[in-house]
């Protein structure tokens, strides 16, 4: 059985001093713009009802990958199984709604704290759905992804 890795995809950039720093650039920029966009949600929700905002939020998104990657995408929806991207694609839509929803019921930072605790479902999910073993070196890495989400004290407490 042969190592089927996935390929790296590059960047055609050219090698420069100034572009080093591009891809973290990007990823900054990312996380600024998902950080600002539940206190966004939030009072755009107080103008507009929720479902519409988040048609129209999605579907733009939708129409620009399908513009930007269209073919990338329905190349890669060929190659793989539907339960490679079904069971993950529902279960991210779903949680994207419930998180919107939530939104409109409860404070930004009460629904950024029970989104993030993604990080720890997602493998306890991967060991039920797709039966993955879940390796001990992983329960360190669990356990450390907790300790941001406690209270100062709590954490003094634990210790």
């Amino acid at each position: 059985m042969s190592d089927q890795s996935t390929p790296v995809t590059r960047l055609p950039l050219r090698k420069g001093a100034s572009l080093r720093w591009l891809p973290f650039l990007f990823i900054f920029l990312q996380s600024v713009l998902y950080g600002l966009g539940d206190p966004i949600s939030k009072s755009a929700y107080e103008v507009l009802p929720v479902y519409s905002l988040l048609t129209a939020r999605y579907g733009i998104a939708l129409a620009f990958l399908l513009l930007v990657f269209g073919r990338r995408i329905w190349r890669g929806l060929k190659v793989c199984s539907p339960r490679d991207w079904l069971l993950p694609s529902l279960c991210m839509g779903g949680a994207y709604v419930a998180n919107n929803i939530a939104l409109e019921l409860t404070a930004a930072t009460s629904v950024a704290f029970l989104r993030s605790l993604s990080t720890m479902m997602t493998p306890l999910l991967a060991l039920a759905f797709y039966r993955r073993k879940f390796g001990k070196k992983h329960i360190p890495v669990q356990l450390l992804v907790l300790v941001p989400r406690m209270k100062p004290k709590e954490v003094a407490e634990s210790m």
